[in-house]
């Protein structure tokens, strides 16, 4: 039994189509395969890498460089165990002073606004 040769012909013209498809689709996975290539690149151009890198980095501390700010004035002298005390007491009185006097201002507007008689 042999084949006819038209379809020994398509047979062959498709094999070959097949083998044109996978060779075309491995050139195109090469060729998008941006790591590999980027691997490539930095092993056979070291010195460029590293130069690349020292300038980026340098360019973008300039960039981001934070400004020097103006320095504080000094620190008055910090306070003696008297002074803290003082300070407490202050801060507990506070309110009552804060109350009192608002109560007295509270009266004498009220003696203001008053009618006269």
């Amino acid at each position: 039994m042999s084949i006819h040769p038209a379809k020994q012909a398509l047979l062959a013209e498709i094999s070959q189509s097949r083998a044109a498809v996978a060779r075309d689709l491995r050139a195109l996975k090469e060729e998008l395969n941006v790591a590999a290539k980027l691997r490539a690149s930095i092993r056979t151009h070291i010195p460029f890498w590293l130069g690349g890198a020292t300038m980026a980095g340098f360019f973008f501390t300039r960039l981001f460089k934070r400004r020097k700010q103006a320095p504080l004035p000094p620190h008055p002298k910090s306070l003696s165990w008297g002074g803290i005390k003082w300070l407490s007491l202050l801060r507990m009185f506070l309110p009552l002073v804060k109350s009192a006097v608002a109560a007295y201002t509270t009266r004498k507007i009220y003696e203001l606004a008053r009618p006269i008689r």
